[in-house]
């Protein structure tokens, strides 16, 4: 079924309310697996005390994961993530770091690509879909902190084939130089809302190293 969206502001985001006939060409993550991002553990001084903090590396990118948040390595990577995380007290909710050259997903971060995106949204997941919230700081003021740089998220929830359960998935795009990253937290509808302000936290502490 062809979808357009209506839309209206909501919260600091977007609600993306569903309608028919898409005027929007959609924009579909690539079929082919991510490039690989390492983790290594490091130990690092603050104040004399020993800490432990976690940098990831792979395609020219380093980004430092602070210490606090629960947030450790799976053993599983799926082919749409370039590594992936669960939490120690939810486990069944995966957070994914994902890399994209500029020309494989969104050239960049306008409005016309941004809806596009969306539109692959709707078409991908049809009837199933509950709900679409997007956002970001490119046209209003942003929620939260990604390194400081322009950013777009979006949050939609899918109907599972259980009776009454919600799925969830909430998606931050940013450019690191031609580079596109996508840090996605999904699982259980209710245990990634549980989880949300956690992993605003946890965006807010990534760090690029040179």
């Amino acid at each position: 079924m062809n979808r357009s969206r209506l839309v209206v502001s909501l919260l600091g985001g977007t609600l993306v309310a569903l309608a028919s006939a898409s005027a929007m060409g959609p924009t579909a993550w690539p079929t082919a697996p991510r490039p690989t991002l390492e983790a290594r553990t490091t130990q690092e001084s603050v104040d004399g005390v020993p800490v432990s903090a976690t940098v990831l590396h792979g395609s020219d990118i380093r980004i430092r994961l602070d210490a606090v948040g629960g947030w450790t390595r799976t053993a599983a990577c799926p082919p749409h993530g370039s590594i992936v995380l669960a939490h120690e007290n939810v486990p069944d909710v995966a957070l994914a770091f994902s890399l994209f050259a500029a020309d494989e997903l969104l050239p960049d971060l306008s409005s016309a690509s941004w809806e596009g995106y969306i539109d692959a949204i709707v078409a991908t997941h049809a009837d199933r879909l509950a709900r679409v919230v997007a956002g970001g700081n490119i046209e209003t003021e942003g929620r939260l902190f990604v390194f400081g740089r322009p950013y777009r998220e979006i949050t939609y929830t899918t109907r599972t084939g259980e009776e009454g359960r919600l799925g969830a998935r909430r998606e931050v795009f940013v450019f690191l130089g031609e580079k596109l990253l996508v840090i996605s937290l999904g699982g259980e509808s209710a245990a990634v809302e549980r989880l949300s302000r956690g992993f605003e936290l946890f965006l807010a502490r990534l760090e690029i190293l040179p």
